[in-house]
Parts: C-alpha cells; sequence; structure tokens
C-alpha cells in the first residue's frame, strides 16, 4: 500500500509540534519524525511520551547525523528504546554507524538511507552492499534527491532500486 506523509524536518524545521500538526492538518498517513540534530533527540522523545502519534499509519524517526563517537552508543540506545516500543523504523546516515554493535540489536528497524555526493558511503549499489551485508535485516530509506545528485542519469538510482527494491521502507 502506497502511503504519501512527510519529515517533520521539511515541514517546520526544529519545530516538531507545529510539524505534526501540519502533517495532522493535510490528513497525511505517515510521518518522518525528524531529529537530525542530538539536540531534537530528547524533545523528540518527550513529544512522543506526552502526545502520541497513533493516528499515523506509519511512523518512523530520523536519527541525529551530529553525534560522536563516544555518544553512539547512548544515542542507538534511546532509539532503540522508541523503535521496539513503537515498532517504528528508525532512518540512518550509514556514515554516522561506527559502532556496528549498537546498531545490529535494531533488526528490521534500522533504515539506512541512500547518500548524497558529500558522504563517502552509501552512495551507490556497492557501498549500500557493504552495509546490507553488516546490516542483513535493515530496510532502506530510498532518497531519489540523493540518487540524482550522484548520478543525473539516474542510472545508479535504477542500480539501487534493482538491488534493494524489496528493502524500501521509505
Amino acid at each position: 500500500m502506497l502511503l504519501i506523509g512527510f519529515s517533520t524536518g521539511a515541514l517546520s524545521k526544529d519545530r516538531l509540534t507545529e510539524a505534526v500538526a501540519a502533517a495532522r492538518a493535510m490528513r497525511l498517513e505517515c510521518v518522518e519524525l525528524s531529529a537530525l540534530h542530538l539536540r531534537e533527540l530528547q524533545p523528540l522523545v518527550d513529544f512522543v511520551n506526552g502526545n502520541g502519534v497513533n493516528d499515523f499509519k506509519y511512523v518512523s524517526i530520523h536519527a541525529p547525523t551530529d553525534y560522536t563517537r563516544e555518544q553512539e552508543p547512548q544515542v542507538a540506545a534511546t532509539l532503540l528504546k522508541l523503535a521496539t516500543e513503537h515498532s517504528w523504523s528508525v532512518v540512518v546516515h550509514p556514515d554516522c554507524l561506527w559502532n556496528p554493535d549498537v546498531w545490529t540489536p535494531f533488526g528490521k528497524w534500522l533504515c539506512i538511507e541512500n547518500m548524497d555526493k558529500r558522504k563517502r558511503v552509501g552512495r551507490t549499489a556497492e557501498e549500500l552492499c557493504e552495509l546490507f551485508d553488516r546490516f542483513p535485516a535493515a530496510g532502506l530509506c530510498f532518497d531519489i534527491a540523493h540518487a540524482h545528485q550522484v548520478d543525473t542519469s539516474m542510472t545508479e538510482a535504477y542500480r539501487i532500486l534493482r538491488k534493494f527494491g524489496r528493502r524500501i521502507y521509505q
């Protein structure tokens, strides 16, 4: 079933409550709760605990991308708690997965996003293959704009979809 939604970061940057309200006002069926910055993670947890988002058919969380290696275990533990309590996918940037041991427990709730040219990993089908070898139960967050930026002919997008289409969660 095709569900249409937005990331809260795209709807109202740094204002989770207003973004979720906007998604509800548009009668969207799915939402990605964005905590792209570490400072947004605890407010996201507080929002979920205080308000809930059970009215959406699909909810995911976009993990922060600006934490340090030392902060990684705590970030992963916080996200894993939300993922397991709510059965939500957690979208991650592959260049932030330093310690596979803290991400392996996510299993099917780990959702690896393909990257643009600014990143050194996760841009191509080959690079994604290495990640899915490490995280065999993980899904894919396919960002078509990232794929286009990597290869404007969209050949790489085709290769990613051909190889990993069955893994697409969003």
